[in-house]
C-alpha cells in the first residue's frame, strides 16, 4: 500500500527489488516505485492475473481479477457499485543497455520503467543516456502535508517513514550517447549526496536536479 518506495544503489539489485523485475540494472544506481490506481475505471471483464482496487469511504480493497466477486464495496447511495480501477505498480531504474538483447544489443545506459501488468514484467526504455539516477526524500512527520525542515532523507528505510515521504528529489547524469573526438570528460559530479566522478573517456556528460512532489499523499494530510 505504500505510493512511493524506494532502494539506495548497490551492487546488484537492491533489496527489496529482484534482478526480475531490474534487469541489466547499472550498479550503484538508485530505484525508485510507484504505486497507484488507474484513473480510468475499468469495465467489462476483469483479467484474471491483474490486480485491481476498489474504494470504499473507510476502506480499499485489493484482489485479484480472478476474485471479481469479492468487489462488493457500493456508493455512498449504497445501491450503485464502487468503481474498480487496476492498481498499477510501476519501477523506474537505470539500465546498462538501451537495447539489451539480439544483433543490435548495446551499452548505451538507458532509463527504464519496469510495470506489473497481469502478473508479469513488461519493460519500456524512457531515455537513452541517463546514466545514474540517485533520489532523496522529504519526510512529513508531523502529517500537516508539508516535508520537515529536518533535512532530505537519502533512505527512508521503515514502512512508517515511506508512508510518509511527500517530496523525491531527482538526480540524472546524462550523457552523449555518442562519445566525441578528442574530448576526455574526467569531471566530478554532484548527485544530491553522492559525488560521481567520470571515467576519463570521451562522452560529454551533465547533472540535473529536480524535487517532484507527490500531490495524492500530500493532500490528504493539507491542514
Amino acid at each position: 500500500g505504500l505510493p512511493l518506495q524506494g532502494a539506495a544503489g548497490a551492487g546488484s539489485a537492491p533489496s527489496p527489488f529482484t534482478s526480475t523485475c531490474l534487469p541489466n540494472y547499472k550498479a550503484n544506481t538508485d530505484v525508485l516505485a510507484i504505486r497507484r490506481f488507474s484513473t480510468a475505471v475499468t469495465t467489462g471483464g476483469l483479467a484474471a492475473n491483474q490486480v485491481y482496487a476498489q474504494a470504499h469511504w473507510d476502506a480499499i480493497k485489493f484482489d485479484l481479477g480472478s476474485n471479481a466477486s469479492t468487489f462488493t464495496f457500493k456508493k455512498k447511495d449504497n445501491v450503485t457499485a464502487s468503481d474498480i480501477r487496476e492498481y498499477l505498480v510501476r519501477v523506474y531504474f537505470i539500465s546498462t543497455c538501451s537495447k539489451c538483447s539480439g544483433g543490435s544489443a548495446d551499452t548505451i545506459p538507458t532509463l527504464y520503467r519496469a510495470e506489473m501488468k497481469a502478473g508479469q514484467w513488461s519493460f519500456v526504455p524512457i531515455a537513452e543516456g541517463i546514466e545514474n539516477l540517485q533520489l532523496r526524500y522529504g519526510l512529513d512527520e508531523d502529517a500537516n502535508g508539508l516535508p520537515d525542515d529536518t533535512g532530505l532523507t537519502v533512505n527512508p528505510a521503515t514502512v512508517q517513514n515511506w508512508a510518509n515521504v511527500l517530496t523525491v528529489e531527482v538526480n540524472l547524469l546524462a550523457r552523449n550517447t555518442e562519445a566525441s573526438t578528442g574530448y576526455t570528460d574526467n569531471k566530478q559530479y554532484v548527485l544530491g549526496d553522492v559525488t560521481v566522478t567520470a571515467p576519463g573517456d570521451g562522452f560529454r556528460r551533465r547533472a540535473f536536479s529536480t524535487t517532484v512532489s507527490a500531490v495524492n499523499p500530500a493532500s490528504l494530510r493539507e491542514q
